[in-house]
């Protein structure tokens, strides 16, 4: 919001936590903050015609151009964006494959300031997201997933001291309708609570929660 009012001209000052490490000291310590969703390698094309998705039939198009590549992922992209706000301690919890890709995910990680709290799994591949929008900003992605990611209860007692430490804590909203990861993505999202951290739930739009709904109040009174 803050954008669309005042453009290139607002800028974020350098933030700084009064609540301190362990929530009762008064004394500033650098913001600090953990997500938790997807993480992907992304391939972005954003310069398709206008009306490519529209006119798009088989046996398809060939375009030729230049691909943007990036770490991403819901949690990756709340990380950069806490980064960019002034965030100095990023973290990123979650599963990574046994792959090339996988380091490169890594490495990309760290070149922009955010820690991963990755563990590799041998069984696993990394996941791809193929992004394509078209000039008039529509867009469609893709995400390839070889192996569904997972929170697994190393990851969750691994992130439980970050947690406490963390101003903010991000749970992507798909983790709660992923059964490979709602189990521990609550107890996270409880640990998070209980550290009196700010909690936020990043439910995108077209996200369907209603038959989850039993489920998630299952999980929550478990």
């Amino acid at each position: 919001l803050l954008q669309e009012t005042f453009g290139d001209q607002f800028k974020l000052p350098p933030l700084r936590s009064t609540l301190g490490p362990n929530r009762k000291s008064v004394q500033k310590h650098p913001l600090s903050m953990l997500a938790i969703g997807d993480i992907n390698f992304d391939y972005i094309y954003d310069k398709l015609p206008e009306d490519f998705f529209t006119d798009l039939l088989p046996p398809g198009k060939k375009v030729k151009g230049e691909i943007y590549r990036d770490v991403g992922g819901t949690a990756v992209n709340f990380a950069k964006g806490a980064r960019q706000a002034g965030f100095e301690q990023c973290y990123v919890a979650g599963v990574r494959g046994n792959d090339a890709l996988s380091q490169e995910i890594v490495n990309q990680m760290l070149k922009k300031g955010i820690t991963p709290l990755l563990q590799p799994d041998p069984i696993l591949t990394s996941s791809i997201a193929i992004i394509l929008r078209n000039v008039a900003k529509e867009d469609t992605s893709i995400t390839l997933t070889d192996a569904r990611q997972s929170l697994p209860d190393i990851v969750v007692d691994q992130a439980k001291e970050t947690i406490r430490l963390s101003d903010v804590f991000y749970c992507s909203g798909y983790c709660l309708i992923d059964r490979n990861r709602r189990k521990n993505a609550l107890k996270m999202l409880k640990d998070a609570h209980e550290s009196k951290s700010t909690v936020v739930l990043d439910i995108v739009v077209g996200m369907d929660l209603k038959a989850y709904e039993n489920t998630l109040h299952d999980d929550a009174r478990k």
